[in-house]
């Protein structure tokens, strides 16, 4: 799930909280947003920076940062 909503992004997750829940989608959003980040934090999720050839927990080091449960993750790393 590609955001790019211009400052409403917990209000996405808000509106699609069931689709998430359900789902537990790799969100790709804006990086350094401590909305954001609090947000989907309190879903579960965590963030992870691609790193050349696997993805890094908890970084955040560029303009977006990818954001995913740990289950998620694991599925991602195989």
């Amino acid at each position: 799930m590609k955001l790019y909503v211009q400052g409403h992004e917990v209000a996405v997750f808000d509106g699609a909280a069931r689709t998430i829940a359900r789902s537990e989608p790799v969100i790709l959003a804006k990086s350094h947003e401590g909305g954001i980040d609090a947000s989907l934090r309190k879903r579960g999720y965590r963030r992870y920076q691609w790193s050349g050839d696997h993805f890094e927990a908890e970084a955040d080091s560029g303009y977006v940062v990818y954001y995913m449960t740990p289950d998620r993750a694991r599925q991602m790393s195989v």
